[in-house]
């Protein structure tokens, strides 16, 4: 799908997905600066606690902040996680 994609719309694609469990399940990212003790955090949890793992895979992108409690729930509740705050 991501290989026919690329063709249809002419973007530069990542590359396709890995032949694992995530191929058959959603991907779905969060780009946030606010994954730490911050009151979106303290709405937002509960909101992934709640996704259905076996139809979605959770991906973070973390614009920074401060790691803490918070940080370590939704990084315990990642499929993936990339610190992206220092990219432009």
């Amino acid at each position: 799908m991501h290989q026919d994609f690329a063709k249809r719309f002419g973007g530069k694609m990542m590359g396709p997905l890995p032949p694992n469990r995530e191929a058959s399940r959603l991907r779905i990212g969060y780009l946030s600066s606010d994954l730490h003790g911050h009151p979106v955090a303290g709405n937002m949890l509960p909101v992934i606690g709640a996704h259905d793992r076996a139809a979605f895979a959770i991906h973070f992108y973390s614009l920074g902040g401060w790691p803490d409690a918070a940080t370590a729930q939704f990084r315990a509740l990642a499929d993936g996680w990339r610190d992206v705050g220092g990219m432009s």
